[in-house]
């Protein structure tokens, strides 16, 4: 496109060659990508040749007196200068780091609204699971979600406190779900928060630059994030069962400790203690750590995924549930194991984690499909991404090919089933691993992954749905959940697309 741009720039000038090219660029892939390449080339063509640019034969006309420049002079120069300019420029734009796209960072803030608002966090800290449309309501609170909750909010006061200083630049904030859903007659409304003047703006159709919104979120949010990420590091600090030394998954009643939502337990609090430098979250942390690597270790290196409370037997396993197996996703969990040797310096946890790894690298090939229903498949792909997620503190070249063959897989059942995390966890580990080197970031895949994502958020007029996303769809038809780990995943993938904030490991949720 570059070479055409520019010959077609020389022949009838930049402006006519750009609308040439306006109706093929629009239906490509990754039509941003080219937009950028064709403004670059049609910019830069003007350099090409004497009758380029306007301003080249103003110029020439100008100094005909004292020198005169022939096209074939102009020629000599202008044909290197611009094949220099043009091929650089033309790579330049795969090594822009966070300028994806910033159209869709007004869902962030939506989402970071939905948070706020919702009722998803009880007063005490604690949140629920999930909130089911029909009939309406939370489901039980769990120390996994409430930690997922507090790494949540940690990474928002994140971007509240960034997003000043990023590359996004939110246009008017659109509706992508579709329709809109009716408040009940019994909806309480809570205060507006403050993220509802910033993404009200949105509403209204007003454009906010990046640093304006920047400093508005600042300003009014990033205190409010904080307190709700404390008050959930308050909640898991109570449930921990110190006589019995576990965390249990629910506290009304604490019947099972999952290994699994103990690691999650662990990076929250240990999101908080970075932020606050609260030393009761790290101890927290370190008990619930040292619990994970005493209790549930089996033979053979494996761990356990469940333990009956309170005598911590292992639960039956079930070959065909991933979470009531020993599994490669549990080294998302290890992950908490490698924080804390940064967190302590003690590299008994490190170790941990590397043994770990090991296993989980020989058994993750196994992993997937593993089932032969699409709605379990699709299940085991969002279990295979925590995963790839856990690579990072050491990444390989298992990532990179796990991206591939869960991208392949998530294409080839679409049609049947879709889950907003799996998308978000997709987008959201190519950004992390194109990072750190591993794997260069797949733009169109990415794209057409942030496109899918949007679609399962939102819009309505019950404060309790509006902002938060989707849980799954079968065809056009809508699972009645709405989940905050989804939510969770899908407004930090969003924001990362969006530029908002960089790809940090320790804020991943």
């Amino acid at each position: 496109m570059t070479a055409f741009a520019a010959l077609l720039s020389n022949l009838v000038s930049n402006v006519p060659a750009v609308l040439v090219f306006k109706g093929f660029v629009a239906h490509l892939l990754d039509a941003r990508h080219a937009w950028l390449t064709l403004a670059m080339s049609s910019t830069l063509a003007g350099n090409l040749t004497l009758l380029g640019s306007v301003a080249n034969s103003i110029v020439a006309e100008r100094e005909r007196r004292e020198v005169e420049i022939s096209f074939w002079e102009y020629a000599k120069a202008g044909v290197p200068l611009t094949h220099r300019d043009a091929g650089s420029g033309s790579g330049c734009w795969d090594e822009m780091p966070f300028c994806y796209t910033g159209d869709l960072f007004p869902q962030v803030l939506r989402a970071g609204e939905w948070f706020l608002r919702s009722g998803i966090q009880n007063p005490d800290g604690g949140v629920a699971r999930y909130y089911r449309l029909h009939p309406s309501g939370n489901h039980a609170v769990s120390t996994e979600i409430t930690g997922y909750a507090a790494s949540t909010f940690v990474f928002l006061e994140k971007v509240c406190g960034t997003v000043g200083h990023a590359s996004a630049c939110p246009g008017e904030l659109s509706s992508p779900a579709p329709g809109r859903v009716s408040a009940p007659a019994d909806t309480s409304v809570c205060a507006t928060s403050d993220l509802q003047d910033v993404a009200g703006e949105f509403r209204a159709g007003k454009s906010l630059g990046a640093a304006d919104t920047g400093v508005r979120a600042t300003s009014k949010s990033q205190g409010r994030m904080l307190d709700r990420a404390r008050s959930s590091a308050r909640f898991l600090m109570g449930a921990w069962d110190g006589a019995a030394g576990a965390m249990p998954f629910e506290v009304s009643p604490p019947q099972f400790t999952y290994f699994f939502d103990c690691g999650i337990v662990v990076r929250g609090l240990l999101a908080v203690w970075r932020t606050t430098s609260d030393a009761e979250c790290l101890d927290c942390a370190r008990l619930v750590g040292d619990s994970m690597a005493r209790d549930f270790r089996a033979a053979g290196g494996e761990f356990h995924p469940i333990l009956a409370l309170p005598g911590k037997c292992p639960v039956e396993r079930d070959p065909l549930r991933w979470s009531r197996s020993p599994g490669c996703y549990q080294l998302k969990s290890a992950m908490a194991w490698w924080d804390l040797w940064e967190a302590t310096g003690d590299i008994c946890y490190r170790e941990l984690y590397e043994g770990m790894r090991e296993e989980s690298l020989r058994t993750a090939p196994d992993f997937l499909p593993g089932h032969a229903d699409p709605r379990k498949v699709v299940d085991r792909l969002h279990a295979y991404l925590y995963f790839l997620e856990a690579l990072l503190p050491m990444p390989c070249a298992a990532l990179g090919e796990g991206i591939e063959r869960v991208a392949a897989l998530a294409r080839e059942l679409a049609p049947e089933f879709e889950r907003s995390d799996v998308y978000a966890q997709l987008l959201r580990i190519r950004l992390y691993a194109d990072a750190v080197g591993v794997e260069k970031l797949d733009r169109a895949a990415a794209e057409w992954e942030a496109g899918r994502l949007i679609e399962f958020a939102v819009s309505a007029d019950d404060p309790r749905m509006d902002g938060g996303f989707y849980f799954g769809r079968s065809g056009d038809r809508w699972e009645p959940f709405i989940n905050p780990v989804s939510a969770a995943f899908a407004l930090q993938a969003l924001a990362l697309w969006s530029g908002a904030v960089p790809a940090d490991r320790h804020l991943l949720i």
